[in-house]
């Protein structure tokens, strides 16, 4: 069993997200603060891969937290 990341938005992503057009260049970035903002609490990478594939889903999450606009937890183990 290994571990899964959670992911949540932090503040200044909530802020990125409400002042951010979708565009093509930032479609998934967008569309992965979106959810983390409906989220709360936060959500799993692999409940993440449901909703974008993996290629553009991974480059999202490891710009996002370089920015610091959103965090990662550990979560449950599977």
């Amino acid at each position: 069993m290994s571990d899964v990341n959670c992911y949540r938005i932090t503040s200044a992503g909530k802020a990125v997200a409400a002042w951010e057009h979708c565009n093509e260049r930032t479609r998934h970035i967008v569309d992965l603060l979106e959810l983390l903002q409906s989220s709360g609490h936060g959500v799993a990478e692999t409940q993440l891969r449901q909703f974008m594939p993996h290629g553009p889903l991974s480059r999202a999450i490891e710009s996002l937290l370089a920015l610091g606009l959103i965090e990662s937890r550990p979560g449950p183990h599977p």
